[in-house]
Order: C-alpha cells, then sequence, then structure tokens
C-alpha cells in the first residue's frame, strides 16, 4: 500500500481548505455514517444534490484513511497554487461533475433495471490528481510503503516523481476498466473524475488562473512558454515537421552514381602496369 505524506512541491497558500475538507469528512463519517438517501443513486435519473453530498461519505474507516491521505497530498500541490477559495470552488466542480457524468452515462436505460450506489471522495481526489501532475510533473511526493501478510509488517518512507505516481494510479484504473469494457465500477468513476480534472487543470493554464513558473507538463514538454493550446499546436508543427523531413530523406537512393571525366581514369606514369613480356618463338 502506497500513502503519500509530503510534497517538495512548492506551497505559496496554506492549506486550510485541504484541512477543512479532511475534518468535514471525518466528522460525516461518524456523525451521520453513509445513509443511502446521500449516496450517488446510479439507474433510477438524475440526482443533483447527490452530487455533492455522496462525494462527503465512505463506507468504512479504510476507506475514509485511503482517501484522506490522497487528500491532504494532492491537496497540498493544487491548494498551494490557486488558494483556498478557488480550491474549494475547484473542488466541488470536479465532485458535482463527476456526479452528474456518472448519472448520465449510467443512469438512464440501464438493461438489468437494478439501482446501484457510489459513494466517497476519490472522484474528486482523482481530479486533483490529474491537476497535480500537469501543474508539478517534475515535483516528487514522500511516500510511506506499507507492506503486511500474515503476522509480518513493514513500512518505508521513498521518494516517488508526482507525475509518475499518478499515472500509476491512473494506468492501473484504466487498465482494470478496460479489460472489463468500461462498465459501471470504482475504475470507471476515478477516470471520469481524472477527465474532468484534466479540463479544469488545462483551463486554469490556458486563462492564466495559475502560476507554475515554467514547471507544468505543457512547458516541460514543448520547451517553450505560454498557453497549453498553442503549445500543443507547436508540439504538432514540430512534430510534423520532422516527419516530413524524415520521409523526404527515405526517398532519397542510398547510394550516389558518379560519372568520371577521361582523366580521371588516367593513371599515373609511374603507376602504369609493365607491359606483358612475351617470348619469341624459336
Amino acid at each position: 500500500m502506497l500513502i503519500p505524506i509530503g510534497t517538495d512541491a512548492p506551497i505559496y497558500h496554506l492549506p486550510v481548505m485541504t484541512v477543512g475538507l479532511i475534518a468535514l469528512n471525518t466528522a460525516l463519517f461518524f456523525l451521520v455514517g453513509h445513509p443511502q438517501e446521500w449516496m450517488l443513486s446510479i439507474g433510477n435519473g438524475w440526482h443533483p444534490l447527490q452530487w455533492v453530498t455522496s462525494a462527503f461519505l465512505h463506507a468504512n474507516i479504510y476507506h475514509l484513511i485511503g482517501n484522506m491521505f490522497f487528500l491532504w497530498a494532492y491537496g497540498l500541490v493544487v491548494e498551494g497554487k490557486i488558494g483556498s477559495w478557488r480550491f474549494l470552488l475547484t473542488y466541488l466542480v470536479m465532485a458535482i461533475s463527476g456526479g452528474f457524468a456518472a448519472q448520465t452515462l449510467f443512469g438512464f436505460g440501464g438493461s438489468d433495471g437494478q439501482i446501484r450506489y457510489a459513494l466517497g471522495a476519490s472522484g474528486a481526489i482523482s481530479g486533483l490528481m490529474a491537476i497535480a501532475l500537469l501543474w508539478a510533473p517534475e515535483n516528487t511526493f514522500t511516500v510511506v510503503a506499507a507492506y503486511k501478510y500474515g503476522p509480518f509488517a513493514s513500512a518505508s518512507d521513498h521518494e516517488l516523481g508526482i507525475l509518475d505516481f499518478s499515472l500509476w494510479f491512473i494506468g492501473w484504473d484504466l487498465f482494470i476498466a478496460a479489460i472489463n469494457r468500461f462498465p459501471l465500477s470504482t475504475p470507471v468513476l476515478h477516470l471520469l473524475g481524472v477527465i474532468v480534472g484534466f479540463a479544469v487543470g488545462v483551463t486554469f493554464l490556458q486563462f492564466r488562473w495559475v502560476d507554475c513558473e515554467k514547471h507544468d507538463l505543457f512547458t516541460r514538454w514543448s520547451g517553450t512558454s505560454g498557453r497549453p493550446l498553442q503549445q500543443l499546436a507547436s508540439i504538432w508543427k514540430t512534430t510534423t515537421h520532422k516527419r516530413k523531413k524524415s520521409s523526404v530523406k527515405s526517398r532519397q537512393p542510398r547510394y550516389k552514381v558518379v560519372l568520371l571525366n577521361d582523366a580521371d581514369h588516367e593513371v599515373e606514369p609511374s603507376r602504369k602496369p609493365k607491359p606483358r613480356q612475351t617470348a619469341d618463338a624459336p
């Protein structure tokens, strides 16, 4: 089990809302539990209030603790760059968008007619994960790797890149969802959150609502500063130019035929072959 506990990403704002969200999730878990009417019901249409309430409920203590560690780590990165109120708005937008997407994609015309329920902050946290890998791909997390096998248990801390750490979890969700043909499941709900997070992260960069000090993914990838859409266009143009140049080179003949003048065939006197000596018949 990998548990992120800190980051070396620059923090320009105290994580006030991150701590507040952790406190709220914890309080609701112990005071309210997870009432069914607050969960995200999927299979019977839209229920807008559930888009918010379901993101603050957890099934058990392990579900809560795991999500709160990830909320802490990714909250440090995102809130540290944009401040408390914009972070709270971003978090709510991702939670609401994820709930809306789930009920829209899976909430109408179900083949079996069953109603399923989803809960947890992991959808919104997956959105924060996508934003963090866009804004701070070169920074790292301090991650505790905890293992337990029977009576044996161990834990050690490691420094893992935010980009690698995030892509590992996103890739795993994508793999599990793909081999099962993308049914309604936890990995698919996480991926919906990732999609919303990418859209939010790119929007902030495009309108320059966040300053990543030229360390965002698009700037590091393209090697130029600017807005993401222009950077992507520059990358596309460069890649296309390289392909055309490579194609032209591949069509050129491998061997050159050089026509030599007669003078080029002359042999220096000192190197001329000696005439063959023939003996006269007796």
